[in-house]
């Protein structure tokens, strides 16, 4: 009888820690998304596949959903079927296999993109790229909640949100501690996969050399790892005074959403996903003098906004390395406002709000005093000096 009452007592108090926060539901309702840039695509893939189908089983042909036609080259061999990265595929002029584009012919009516938050945009317009990085903090302020803005109400959201910054340099001889402090950093270090891969790579003593406690005091790491990295990033974690809060995972698909299964990397098994290890720090305050303790997150980062992101995104496989971009947006969610930095970063990685390191970006444009300072510090030939901005902020 005993046990039977701990075992209710215990799904009792599962199913009330387990309840979203009056916070929680306040912050799902007004951070999600409104726009209908998603189109789903249809299952039978060509137009005359799904017109088909569609007669068969008595429906009207004219289907609404994104199709695709194949591309047929002189090389194509149409009996080996589809490529598994297809639009992603970097050997296309030599692949045999099918590849496909998207089939924009016979539209009913044109599609409209829409968005109830703001001014409509076009799908591909850089306000549709950095809408879900400023809307958090738009929606929050015009409803009177900028206090759950990072750095508070007290400062202008258009102080916030600067452009995108970005410095060139090897991250192993930059000294990082002239950077000041961040509140969220994304990382996509080139690991040492044992790979021929087309750029340099770190080995794992270079990886511990580097000095990331000095970018943060609390706060949340996001560290992408490959299989043979899953461990030593693990480690990396716990040396650079992190714990492991959560791992987010990356399903790879192809441009027809489908599951990227014929992979370049893994040496016993075809990769199709990737893992990204989540990492949380706590700095000590006078109140708590123990830093944290397992259920005092709330207390002790505030302004950290939990429970709104998913542990998997599903998304298409694009250039080399190249991560999702949904990842950015879930971020902002989690911390609008705020200081941000992504090291090893490249020029598709420079975003509004974001310092951005790596030695790939080729340039160096800094607009805050603090990082002009340590440009000039690290540079031998002088201070950097703001240069034409590969992306252009919103204002």
């Amino acid at each position: 009888m005993r046990a039977a009452q701990e075992d209710a007592a215990t799904v009792i108090a599962i199913r009330y820690l387990s309840r979203p926060t009056g916070k929680q539901r306040i912050l799902a309702k007004l951070l999600q998304s409104t726009d209908n840039r998603f189109q789903a695509l249809c299952e039978h893939i060509t137009r005359p596949a799904c017109a088909q189908a569609r007669a068969a089983q008595g429906a009207p042909t004219f289907c609404e959903r994104v199709h695709f036609k194949p591309l047929i080259m002189p090389h194509t061999k149409v009996e080996l079927g589809h490529c598994g990265y297809l639009s992603s595929c970097h050997r296309k002029m030599t692949c045999p296999f099918l590849h496909f584009v998207v089939d924009d012919s016979l539209l009913q009516t044109p599609f409209e993109w829409k968005c109830s938050s703001l001014t409509p945009y076009p799908m591909c317009s850089e306000r549709a790229m950095e809408a879900s990085l400023r809307e958090p903090m738009q929606q929050l302020d015009r409803y009177g909640l900028a206090a759950w803005v990072r750095a508070g109400p007290e400062r202008a959201l258009d102080k916030q949100f600067r452009p995108g910054q970005w410095i060139d340099c090897d991250l192993r001889a930059f000294d990082l501690s002239t950077l000041g402090h961040f509140d969220v950093i994304l990382a996509d270090p080139p690991w040492d996969i044992h790979m021929s891969l087309p750029y340099g790579t770190l080995s794992d003593d270079d990886m511990r050399a580097l000095d990331v406690p000095a970018l943060q005091a609390e706060g949340l790491l996001f560290l992408w790892v490959t299989g043979r990295s899953m461990e030593l990033g693990r480690q990396l974690l716990g040396q650079w005074g992190y714990t492991r809060a959560d791992e987010l995972i990356w399903i790879k698909t192809n441009q027809m959403e489908r599951l990227v299964r014929t992979g370049r990397t893994g040496h016993w098994l075809n990769h199709s996903k990737e893992h990204c290890l989540v990492g949380i720090k706590y700095a000590k305050r006078r109140d708590q003098p123990d830093a944290w303790a397992p259920g005092q997150s709330r207390h002790v980062l505030p302004w950290l906004h939990d429970g709104l992101g998913t542990d998997v995104i599903v998304s298409q496989v694009r250039d080399t390395s190249r991560k999702p971009d949904e990842l950015y947006a879930m971020i902002e969610k989690m911390c609008p406002g705020g200081r941000k930095i992504e090291l090893f970063g490249r020029r598709h990685n420079v975003r509004p709000g974001w310092l951005t390191l790596g030695n790939q970006l080729k340039s160096t444009y800094v607009v805050e005093p603090k990082l002009q300072a340590a440009c000039a510090a690290t540079e031998p030939a002088g201070p950097a000096v703001p240069r034409t901005p590969a992306r252009t902020s919103i204002t």
